[in-house]
């Protein structure tokens, strides 16, 4: 059978069937989960900014140009959370994992590596399913009075894990 498995990857220069190939896959798999509840989050909260300026924010007129500071603070204060959660999301996006040339596996050996990034990958979902939770129950009534504390904890914390999960693919010559 490794006989058939080497001359498919001779013939069509592919590694679908050794590990490392499956431990890459698995990982993009893995990172498509992990971005599934900050995208949500980010629609939410795009529609919620929307919303609120919809039905709160005050039209302008000539006699007040601008509105409120205090009535519009919500508003930015929730389209800031979407920016930062967005980052986060793009951060998860443009995450590496180690190729399958032969300068990478001088350095690295890829199996342990691709194990080692699809176990912080499976910690990048449960943080994410911990940012989109903080955000339950948040509608455009309960916006001024949100509480942002429990958001931005979850947030930091899958900041940390994206950090973390980068510096493993770092190589240090």
């Amino acid at each position: 059978m490794a006989s058939d498995v080497d001359f498919f990857n001779l013939i069509f220069g592919s590694a679908v069937y050794t590990k490392p190939a499956r431990l890459r896959a698995d990982d993009l798999l893995v990172r498509g989960r992990a971005q599934e509840p900050l995208e949500a989050t980010v629609a939410l909260l795009r529609d919620l900014v929307v919303q609120y300026q919809r039905e709160v924010v005050p039209l302008a007129s000539s006699a007040h140009p601008f509105p409120d500071p205090a009535i519009v603070a919500p508003m930015r204060r929730a389209d800031r959370a979407r920016a930062a959660t967005n980052e986060c999301l793009d951060a998860i996006r443009n995450m590496i994992a180690p190729g399958s040339d032969h300068v990478w596996n001088r350095f690295r050996q890829p199996t342990p590596l691709l194990s080692l990034l699809f176990a912080t990958d499976r910690q990048l979902i449960y943080q994410g399913d911990q940012v989109a939770a903080a955000l339950r129950g948040l509608t455009v009534d309960t916006l001024p009075g949100f509480d942002w504390t429990p958001f931005e904890a979850a947030l930091a914390e899958l900041r940390e894990a994206v950090e973390g999960r980068r510096k493993l693919t770092r190589l240090n010559i």
